[in-house]
């Protein structure tokens, strides 16, 4: 594989992560039709299941990151097409995630 092919990789694994991650944390409530249910469910399984999400999520951001320095790592050696769509690929991600939490930051910190 070549280096300008790296950053795509890894968008592509970052994007099936975050696609397990949104399984992982709604799959819990997908049969549940009573909110004493939920509730219920979120104070066990459902718990868990948002918290293992959260890490398949930071595992994917870092995925994310690590596309961006291969990306850019190509772009060095050379420009390519593949390693800008790359680049553009993993920084929406870095950017929408790296916003949420800026503007969320009051609540979360």
């Amino acid at each position: 594989m070549t280096p300008s092919n790296h950053g795509l990789k890894h968008f592509a694994i970052a994007a099936a992560i975050y696609l397990v991650s949104f399984f992982v944390a709604f799959a819990p409530y997908a049969f549940i039709q009573d909110p004493e249910q939920v509730a219920k469910m979120m104070g066990g399984a459902g718990g868990w299941a948002l918290i293992a999400a959260t890490l398949f999520a930071m595992v994917a951001f870092v995925m994310n990151l690590l596309g961006v320095w291969t990306s850019l790592k190509a772009l060095r050696q050379g420009p390519s097409s593949k390693a800008t769509f790359g680049l553009l690929l993993n920084l929406l991600p870095v950017v929408v995630i790296l916003s949420l939490l800026y503007s969320y930051r009051a609540m979360m910190f």
